[in-house]
């Protein structure tokens, strides 16, 4: 992602919208496909960045927008949220542009709310009939479920690898092939993150796009439009399906070829629109904490930082640090329950969850990097003492951030931190992580899949004996392990990089080079809890206890000012 698009969140009722925006200008606003998210818009919104405002938003249930509250909106109902949004921006009329899902919400919206468009593009609007649409309706978006056997996984890579080969994708018959080079590796995990982004609301938003019966009424469009259809794409048949157009709307075929149809889009955006608009730029506000949990960006330097927060900011701040190759959302239980007495910050480290282009420096993940980053953000808040809770391999960054920032008052803590002597780290870095690089079959997926799984049966995960079974392992809910490999996937090349970077640090040695009273909780779900124990009790400052992995005793453990340093 540029540095110079943002990434924001806005509140409209109760719903999160997420979006990107750049540059100031005329106004295109960009409408992906589905399951896509904005993300797909980036190479469009790079082109215009540098004399348009760009506004790109993750539509309803895809990317990191929240669904709409009904089980199955149509695009009617996914326009009148669109003009929610601009609402809410105060979006003075845009050119808008939308490609296949996104041309339908265009279409709609220009016609719902002509005064908020000044242009219309639709790539690929689609017209299908009853019919067409009864039957896709009825096999296209089967449920996608986290499984145990991560079967649910191998279906969406075949089904991805599926799209190009046939349309619709379950029909595998020589009328239905379609001709496409099959996709390369790279560009089915994009899609398959867009879907693991979405989840089950996938089949919300997407029906959406096949339930729409009105696109024959581009004939009652006001702004004018111009219907693009690109040679060999699926939907290039429909534009025979068009109705005779109004004089101020067209259509046209775009040739095939690289960047043909972006460069056409801006040529007529150029002719139509650059001239006849002042300039506007977003204005982002951060948005006010509150206890429910609330994700934002924060703007450091010329760097965003995700972060969510929690509670009221007028109680003590709690600033937790996740897992390594988690996120904030992984830790979404502690937060609320934190949020009761603290005012409550998790950012995504850096090379993490939503941060994972946030640069640090050599623009690799490292230890003081990470802490750097994490010292602004302290900065940031303005405040003079600070709650610190470190999960499980998140504890590494506690010493130095402790030694980095003398004029906060840290309290600090460690849940089941993992304390490892020389020859343990030494076996893990060689074997616990491998890098993550996408094949044309999807088998690096797989393979992470029992990774992660089998970490929770067994420790190490790489040697699955009796001797090594996890009798008290954490949560083996096939949705659980759904998220830490979600979060493992959003890493990217830096998932490898992390845990060699963290195998190579001593932990324990950094923990002794603090003189400042350090709390410890382990519970019974530790990978290895008896040695981690032994090795906990022989740090200088550390106070160590036994808890449960109940979130509520873990901080009544740590901050409550009724647990003394003699209490073990």
């Amino acid at each position: 992602m540029s540095r110079h698009i943002k990434r924001h969140y806005i509140k409209v009722g109760e719903r999160r919208v997420h979006f990107r925006s750049a540059g100031a200008g005329p106004i295109a606003l960009l409408l992906h496909q589905s399951p896509q998210s904005s993300t797909a818009m980036l190479p469009l919104a790079e082109k215009l960045k540098s004399r348009y405002c760009v506004i790109a938003p993750d539509s309803p249930g895809f990317g990191l927008s929240d669904p709409l509250s009904m089980e199955a909106p149509t695009i009617e109902t996914i326009a009148d949220a669109l003009a929610e949004f601009t609402d809410a921006i105060q979006l003075p009329p845009a050119a808008v542009i939308g490609v296949h899902t996104g041309a339908e919400i265009a279409l709609e919206f220009g016609l719902r709310y002509p005064e908020k468009v000044n242009f219309l593009i639709l790539d690929g609007l689609a017209l299908f009939t009853k019919e067409e649409s009864e039957d896709i309706l009825q096999h296209y978006l089967p449920p996608f479920i986290p499984s145990w056997d991560g079967s649910h996984l191998t279906w969406l890579w075949a089904r991805l690898r599926e799209q190009v080969i046939f349309f619709p994708w379950y029909k595998k018959n020589a009328e239905a092939r379609v001709s496409y080079n099959m996709s390369g590796p790279d560009h089915i995990y994009s899609w398959f993150m867009d879907f693991m982004y979405a989840g089950e609301h996938y089949r919300g938003g997407y029906g959406a796009a096949f339930r729409y019966q009105n696109s024959a009424s581009i004939k009652d469009i006001v702004p004018p439009t111009a219907a693009l259809y690109r040679t060999g794409d699926v939907l290039e048949p429909h534009q025979q399906r068009l109705p005779a157009l109004p004089e101020h709307a067209w259509t046209e075929i775009i040739p095939p070829g690289p960047d043909k149809l972006d460069n056409r889009i801006i040529e007529l955006l150029d002719e139509r629109v650059f001239s006849k608009q002042s300039n506007w730029r977003y204005s982002h506000a951060t948005t006010s904490p509150g206890n429910k949990q609330e994700a934002d960006y924060v703007d450091i330097g010329d760097q965003q930082i995700a972060v969510v927060t929690a509670g009221d900011p007028s109680k003590p701040m709690l600033m937790v640090l996740h897992d390594l190759a988690g996120s904030a959302t992984s830790v979404r239980e502690l937060i609320a329950v934190s949020a009761d007495d603290h005012y409550v910050i998790c950012p995504d480290l850096p090379g993490h969850g939503e941060n994972v282009t946030v640069a640090v420096a050599n623009n690799e993940f490292s230890i003081s990097g990470t802490v750097d980053i994490l010292s602004e953000l302290l900065s940031w808040s303005g405040t003079d003492s600070c709650q610190l809770l470190g999960l499980g391999t998140g504890c590494a960054f506690i010493p130095l951030l402790i030694k980095n920032n003398p004029g906060i008052n840290i309290s600090a803590g460690m849940h089941n931190p993992l304390l490892l002597d020389v020859e343990a780290r030494a076996s893990l870095k060689d074997n616990f992580a491998f890098p993550i690089e996408p094949d044309s079959y999807g088998t690096f997926i797989t393979k992470l899949w029992y990774a992660l799984r089998d970490g929770r049966l067994f420790w190490p995960w790489y040697e699955p004996t009796a001797d090594n079974i996890r009798w008290r392992p954490p949560s083996l809910a096939a949705e659980d392990v759904h998220q830490s490999l979600f979060d493992a996937l959003r890493c990217g090349d830096n998932y490898h990089k992390i845990w060699q970077t963290f195998f190579e640090t001593d932990v324990i040695n950094e923990i002794k080079t603090i003189s400042s009273p350090l709390s410890v909780t382990l519970s019974k779900t530790h990978p290895c809890h008896e040695s981690a124990l032994t090795l906990a009790s022989q740090l200088p400052t550390a106070v160590c206890h036994e808890t449960s992995d109940d979130w509520s005793e873990v901080i009544r453990a740590h901050f409550s000012p009724q647990v003394s340093a003699g209490d073990d």
